[in-house]
């Protein structure tokens, strides 16, 4: 009996440890100013927007990477965009890479090459194994700011952020430093979708975490510092935070289900973002895959997902007036027909009155998508 005490002992401190990991980022709350939501810019349709127009385009391959996945963009000065995404010969592979890619409204440009695990280990000190997962957006001040996950050990549950900015609309960039998400050990933080701008030229993070438990996060930066962070409480088996703002205190965000409720999961916040409601689930089926959303002109909520419970073999836009029940508009890729096709990781900006979605196709592709809102009611469909 004494021997057996002594086993439990042993074991009580491992069992220590994981909870102190797995729960720091939900203890981690430094910031206490109130949040202001910055809402984009909206812009006037003209008589050409009106009509329904739809292109897609495919972006540029990188040699010697047949596998691509997780793109993000931002909208540049003069309507162009930039676009990033991680590409090598296979996900979690030592080769891969971020790379870019500028949109000039024709065409996109030869890929470069941002960040691998060698240039991160130099810059950042740290040894790394593979990376990541980029995401991409712009501060109040007109500087580019591009997140991206390391992993130095094991698989995603151990991984961190990376923090890159540029000062001439992506075309160099400052050495990357590393994010400090949480006092403890700084694993488990991976980003995904596409920040929550403040008034004051902070930004939120969507953040989520895979060590121990999945939950979403929210981190609160500054120029590249973390001086914050807000979780989303009875999140469990939830991440990939994709959210949106309605005005200067009021926030939504959609989750990615990882867990047997096999929906979208809907959150808010009424105070810009500092506390979250628990999730709930929406009428939109989702097979543990993310989504993405954006606030059309018209005040209409669109969402993008994988309408589905066994695969992501359809990828299809729902609109919405509360975020809480979706009214299927048309596919975008695919059917609800299962198929060995994947159409994953959609990731949605709007500027000028047209809607941009990059998604990745089998794996193998990046493709962009640029359609306006007359194009999504007029081929107006239902869901099987």
């Amino acid at each position: 009996m004494f021997a057996s005490s002594r086993r439990a002992w042993r074991i009580r401190p491992l069992f220590l440890l994981l909870l102190v990991c797995g729960l720091a980022p939900l203890l981690w709350r430094q910031e206490t100013q109130t949040n202001q939501l910055a809402l984009p810019a909206h812009f006037p349709f003209s008589p050409e927007q009106r009509m329904a127009t739809y292109r897609e385009t495919s972006l540029p391959t990188v040699s010697g990477s047949p596998s691509v996945h997780a793109a993000s963009a931002v909208a540049l000065e003069g309507g162009q965009l930039l676009a990033v995404w991680f590409a090598g010969s296979r996900e979690g592979a030592a080769d891969v890479a971020i790379w870019s890619s500028r949109f000039d409204g024709v065409s996109w440009s030869t890929p470069q090459k941002l960040a691998d695990r060698h240039s991160t280990m130099q810059q950042t000190q740290r040894y790394v194994r593979k990376v990541g997962n980029p995401v991409l957006y712009s501060s109040s001040d007109g500087a580019l700011h591009l997140v991206y996950v390391s992993v130095s050990v094991g698989g995603w549950a151990g991984s961190a952020l990376n923090h890159r900015i540029s000062y001439d609309q992506g075309k160099t960039w400052q050495p990357a430093q590393r994010l400090i998400s949480s006092p403890f050990f700084n694993i488990s933080t991976l980003a995904r979708a596409q920040p929550l701008a403040l008034n004051d030229g902070r930004v939120l993070l969507p953040a989520y975490h895979e060590f121990v438990n999945k939950y979403p996060q929210f981190l609160l930066l500054d120029k590249g510092t973390v001086q914050g962070s807000s979780a989303v409480l009875r999140a469990v088996d939830t991440l990939q935070p994709a959210p949106l703002a309605l005005n200067g205190q009021q926030a939504m965000a959609w989750l990615r289900s990882s867990g047997e409720t096999r929906k979208v999961q809907f959150v808010s916040s009424s105070d810009g973002g500092k506390k979250w409601t628990a999730p709930q689930a929406t009428n939109v089926e989702n097979p543990n895959a993310a989504v993405a959303s954006v606030r059309l002109d018209d005040g209409k909520i669109l969402l993008l997902a994988n309408p589905s419970t066994g695969g992501r073999y359809h990828l299809a836009a729902f609109l919405s007036d509360n975020g809480e029940q979706f009214e299927f508009v048309r596919s975008l890729a695919g059917s609800s027909t299962p198929s060995g096709d994947e159409f994953s990781y959609p990731y949605l900006l709007q500027h000028n009155g047209v809607i941009d979605l990059l998604y990745t196709w089998q794996r193998k592709e990046i493709r962009h998508v640029r359609f306006n809102r007359a194009w999504l009611q007029a081929g107006k469909e239902t869901l099987p």
